[in-house]
């Protein structure tokens, strides 16, 4: 069953039900009344939406009991939900005159959203064999996008080390040693994820090779406020470019002011951002565009719409804003919803 706290899974359920029923009404009203119509799709939602709702809440108890077992428990609840419409109707019909409803009225009713049920069950089976294809895709993409950030990491790496070769030989070969320590992590798997923690030591050694080829420190503030950073998942090298970025365009040494990196979390969610001074009297050309555009894509790929990210200039100071849904590492991106 799909998640139903998702709004383009209700929008899918209700268009499901309306199509349906517009269907039966084209069929079965010769006058084309618009309020039988209504009416029609009224019952049919009040029928549908909170069945579903129930549905998915008893979910994993469903999932738990044989299929026969959880088939005739939908049935039952149908049946249910279906009698207390049909005395609510009733009810508004006769004026509170009468509540019980009519047998066989009842027993057309009861066939009808049994239909309906069975069309929006083949809607989600549909859908779900859509988002397996689809899954089988992203992950193609996502690796053909992480192929592009590992080299361009490794181009500017080689170039540090490049230049600490002519300049300063002796930390030549620790920056050497601590470009094989990134890889190693960056490498060490064909997941796309990984932990916030690795991604954070990932990104401090790489900080230590741009404060080798900038001479001097990198001054970074870290404010990271998530209680099991071990445990939370984020996309490998998702930091790598943003912090590149940061460095490149509001280097403390030239701006005065240490680059900000703030990790927040809600219940469901994290929250980075990345702060940076520009340079003063520097041309700001909006950062490296593909890195921009990898990560955007790499975003959508993985959440859908479940992320969002900005960046944008505010007088002198740049932020870069991300939000994405956050997970367990023994979850896999086949149980995001």
């Amino acid at each position: 069953m799909p998640n139903m706290k998702r709004v383009s899974n209700v929008l899918l359920t209700i268009v499901t039900v309306e199509v349906t029923v517009v269907c039966f009404w084209l069929i079965s009203d010769k006058a084309l009344d618009w309020e039988s119509l209504g009416l029609y799709s009224i019952y049919s939602l009040w029928f549908v939406l909170p069945l579903v709702a129930i549905i998915y809440e008893l979910r994993r108890w469903l999932a738990d009991i044989s299929k026969l077992g959880a088939v005739l428990v939908v049935v039952l609840l149908s049946s249910v939900l279906l009698f207390f419409i049909e005395v609510a109707t009733a009810y508004i019909q006769t004026s509170a005159e009468r509540w019980l409803p009519d047998g066989s009225r009842f027993l057309r009713m009861w066939l009808s959203a049994m239909i309906i049920m069975l069309v929006v069950h083949r809607a989600w089976h549909l859908l779900a064999r859509f988002k397996i294809l689809y899954r089988v895709e992203s992950e193609s993409r996502i690796q053909a996008l992480q192929a592009r950030i590992q080299p361009h990491f490794l181009f500017n790496s080689l170039n540090t080390i490049s230049e600490l070769s002519a300049t300063v030989p002796d930390r030549a070969e620790e920056a050497i040693q601590s470009l094989a320590m990134l890889f190693r992590v960056s490498l060490e798997n064909k997941d796309s994820h990984h932990s916030l923690d690795k991604e954070l030591a990932l990104c401090k050694r790489y900080i230590s090779l741009e404060s080798w080829r900038y001479n001097g420190g990198i001054d970074i503030n870290y404010n990271i406020d998530v209680a099991q950073s071990g445990l939370w998942m984020v996309p490998k090298l998702i930091l790598q470019p943003i912090i590149e970025n940061a460095i490149k365009y509001g280097h403390p040494a030239k701006t005065g002011q240490p680059i900000a990196l703030s990790i927040r979390e809600t219940r469901d969610t994290l929250s980075i951002k990345v702060t940076n001074m520009i340079v003063p009297d520097q041309e700001f050309v909006g950062g490296n565009g593909i890195a921009i555009k990898n990560i955007k894509d790499r975003l959508f790929v993985l959440y859908d719409d479940r992320y969002t990210f900005s960046h944008r200039k505010i007088k002198n100071e740049y932020i870069v804003l991300l939000q994405m849904p956050k997970f367990y590492d023994d979850v896999t991106l086949s149980s995001i919803q």
